[in-house]
């Protein structure tokens, strides 16, 4: 079966924009959906990383949750870093983390970026 250009992980870079300033819901998996994310160090310590990025201005977190398999984070972009390489940054601070539960986060995230006149609530429901 040959593989539908439109789907895949090339769709999910295709149109992606990275605007400073602007508000994103994002979500980030752990390879194969393995679990393992919320052992009493592995959430802590992506929590933690969150909010470094937010202290030193690479973006604001509005709320974050951390299931066992993937995390979801609402956040307004920073003037630091691009979207791409804030994500690279997460996921580089936190992969020794993960390796306690034999976990590694997927090549790839899900991501949207919301406009001003969108429901924010409803998000994290």
């Amino acid at each position: 079966m040959a593989l539908d250009p439109k789907k895949g992980r090339a769709a999910l870079r295709r149109g992606r924009v990275s605007v400073l300033g602007g508000e994103y819901f994002l979500t980030i998996c752990t390879d194969q959906r393995r679990p393992g994310l919320t052992t009493a160090t592995t959430a802590p310590a992506i929590l933690a990383e969150m909010h470094r990025m937010t202290a030193d201005g690479t973006w604001t977190v509005r709320c974050a949750t951390v299931m066992p398999d993937h995390i979801h984070v609402l956040f307004v972009l920073g003037e630091r870093l691009p979207l791409g390489k804030c994500i690279q940054r997460l996921k580089a601070k936190t992969s020794a983390d993960l390796l306690d539960t034999a976990c590694e986060w997927e090549r790839d995230f899900f991501d949207h970026r919301l406009r001003p006149d969108d429901e924010r609530l409803p998000i994290f429901l």
